[in-house]
């Protein structure tokens, strides 16, 4: 029944972002999207692929799964530079970007150590840690700028929050259990690992599903 649950909910996250890709491209012509918001498409677009060579390796042949984690634990950079980009390029505080840039940059240093210095060919949960960590804690910078410099524009419509709150959900929810995943190898049932990989799962259902509502926000808007 877990291994039932387990693959459903990851085709389920497969379709997901499928879905989110194809919103995410009907953004490209809109004369509306808030300037923030263009070529963020990139991003479902790398996710589908990274999360496709999963879905052809678990379908067709397990003895690539190596190359499946090669590609996730390389698209480890590519999610936290885009998203961390992202949310500092939305701040409204610009004083601060020389700082935020920093810590951007020392977040780097720590992921692409914490990758090279492991079996780039297996799991490596250090990195997602340090990854999701570091993205909790830009949402958290955003929030700050957000609520110091009270938004004119209704929230609920306005695509960056939505983004950077499903950025947040995930990454929050994720970032406890991809700490204390290594620890836990070993020491309890595959079941239960298999379990917390489900989490991740509807946590990255759900950061999509908040990204769905991003892109319907667009053409409600004038003006970015």
């Amino acid at each position: 029944m877990t291994k039932i649950i387990h693959y459903t909910l990851f085709y389920l996250q497969f379709i997901v972002i499928c879905i989110s890709l194809i919103f995410s491209l009907r953004l490209i012509k809109n004369k509306n999207v808030p300037k923030y918001l263009n070529g963020f498409y990139w991003y479902p677009i790398v996710g589908f692929i990274t999360l496709l060579s999963e879905v052809i390796i678990r379908t067709f042949s397990n003895e690539f799964k190596k190359y499946a984690w090669l590609i996730n634990n390389l698209s480890i950079i590519y999610h936290f530079c885009f998203l961390t980009l992202f949310i500092i390029g939305v701040l409204k505080n610009k004083k601060n970007h020389m700082y935020l840039y920093f810590i951007f940059f020392v977040f780097n240093v720590l992921i692409v150590v914490s990758l090279t210095s492991n079996n780039l060919y297996k799991a490596i949960p250090l990195a997602f840690s340090i990854s999701n960590f570091g993205l909790v804690l830009f949402c958290v910078l955003y929030y700050f700028d957000l609520f110091n410099n009270m938004p004119e524009l209704d929230l609920k419509e306005t695509p960056a929050f939505w983004i950077i709150t499903g950025v947040f959900f995930c990454m929050g929810t994720f970032f406890p259990i991809s700490a204390i995943v290594d620890y836990l190898k070993g020491k309890v049932s595959i079941l239960i690992i298999m379990s917390l990989n489900n989490v991740l799962f509807v946590c990255y259902i759900v950061m999509h599903l908040f990204f769905i509502k991003a892109y319907l926000c667009v053409p409600q808007r004038l003006k970015g």
